[in-house]
């Protein structure tokens, strides 16, 4: 419980702030220590096992100890692999309060495989052409299926950025890769909106603005995963300036604004002008007061520093050992 603080923590501006980090970080010396020990114990089920190291990861990610939080992703996956009974998993039927460990894990693999371009740990199969159809089971928006109840992004986004970097690490010919990649780019402009219950009107409002940034956010992905696209491309331009104007109309740091640090990294790197660059990383940093929002921000720094010196765009995911999480 102490160690999964830490998210709290990081948006309480008070002197209590400091004591408790201090209390989280021996909670994890301590849980670090025992987590062996459990992953050997046959009395503790998967899931149990799954629960305590996702604590650690949580610390580790929140403090921006990278190299320990790959680790521990990639540690889960026998976990993962026991509790689903395969190496398999549709987004549209992962469900129920069971699977909440699953599916904080599977938004780790999903963001680690677009920040670092290895491929996801896990294969993610989903119909997306039957969810594009009305009245069907994987149509509706539901309060406790894949990832959008949890992190606000429609599960239909979250697939299409798995099978964009599924894409990207896949043996085919370019012309192939670009062919699927304008298929995903049509499933991403086409797909409607469906808004979990909420209420008050001004929420809904801002469910439906941080949906469509993930739509452009995925589409921004696929440019980069697939098109290798410049900022001057039209579409890419075009979802820029829109996730700029719709975070405009929401509330900096808080619901859902406080979710949206990917799609804001994600713009930024692609922005050009001193202003839109301003505007992005100002929205990064007010997403919060985590370490790892201030590092994914010196990335950003660093990025267009590496971009303007060498008069291309460079990548986010090309380094190794890898610069940044998602």
């Amino acid at each position: 419980m102490g160690i999964s603080a830490v998210p709290r923590i990081d948006v309480i501006e008070s002197m209590l702030a400091t004591s408790w980090r201090a209390e989280a970080k021996e909670l994890y010396s301590l849980a670090v220590l025992q987590f062996p020990r459990d992953l050997e114990d046959p009395g503790l089920s998967p899931w149990a096992k799954l629960t305590g190291l996702l604590g650690i990861m949580d610390f580790e990610y929140h403090t921006a100890q990278l190299s320990k939080y790959y680790a521990h992703v990639t540690e889960a996956v026998p976990l993962i692999k026991a509790i689903i009974g395969g190496d398999t998993i549709d987004l549209f039927n992962l469900r129920g309060e069971q699977m909440f460990d699953v599916s904080m894990w599977v938004w780790c693999d999903i963001l680690d495989s677009m920040a670092t371009s290895r491929s996801t740990r896990i294969k993610y199969e989903s119909n997306l052409e039957r969810a594009a159809q009305p009245g069907t089971e994987e149509s509706g928006a539901c309060e406790d299926k894949g990832l959008e109840w949890l992190y606000g992004i429609p599960n239909a986004f979250a697939i299409i950025l798995a099978r964009t970097s599924a894409l990207r690490d896949a043996k085919l010919s370019e012309e192939e890769k670009a062919s699927k990649g304008a298929e995903l780019e049509q499933l991403i402009n086409n797909w409607q909106i469906r808004l979990l219950g909420t209420k008050g009107s001004r929420l809904r409002v801002g469910r439906m603005g941080a949906q469509e940034i993930w739509r452009h956010t995925a589409l921004l992905y696929v440019h980069h995963a697939i098109f290798k696209s410049k900022p001057s491309h039209p579409i890419v331009k075009n979802s820029v300036k829109n996730i700029i104007k719709i975070a405009s109309t929401l509330e900096p740091g808080g619901n859902p604004d406080s979710f949206l640090h990917i799609p804001y990294f994600i713009a930024g790197f692609y922005a050009v002008s001193q202003k839109d660059r301003y505007t992005m990383k100002s929205r990064l940093i007010g997403c919060g007061n985590a370490l790892y929002l201030r590092v994914l921000a010196r990335n950003l720094d660093e990025l267009w520093q590496e971009t303007d010196s060498a008069g291309r765009l460079t990548s986010w995911s090309e380094k190794k050992p890898p610069r940044l999480a998602f």
